[in-house]
């Protein structure tokens, strides 16, 4: 799938899985603070090299529970709606 790819390699390069997501330019780390792979491996990177504890990791991991509690209602809605959608249409069983 050529767009999972092209997406895999943005989100790789943003989330700052190859290098630190202080080297992209400034517009670029704005759009990376918005994505919560950032924060989590911000933080791992941090407890691992550096041996940060939790309560210096505190801000990374809220950033990260934020994003989940976000995404996760959000995810639940859409796919109750999803199922509705199928099963009022009588799509369920085509696939």
């Amino acid at each position: 799938d050529p767009l999972a790819l092209v997406w895999t390699a943005i989100n790789t390069l943003l989330i700052g899985a190859v290098f630190p997501v202080t080297v992209l330019p400034g517009w670029m780390q704005q759009v990376s603070r918005v994505l919560p792979n950032t924060h989590a491996l911000t933080g791992l990177r941090e407890g691992m090299l550096h041996h940060a504890s939790l309560a210096s990791q505190s801000g990374e991991i809220f950033s990260v529970l934020v994003f989940c509690a976000i995404t996760v209602p959000l995810g639940i809605i859409t796919f109750r709606l999803g199922f509705e959608r199928a099963r009022s249409q009588g799509t369920l069983a085509q696939f």
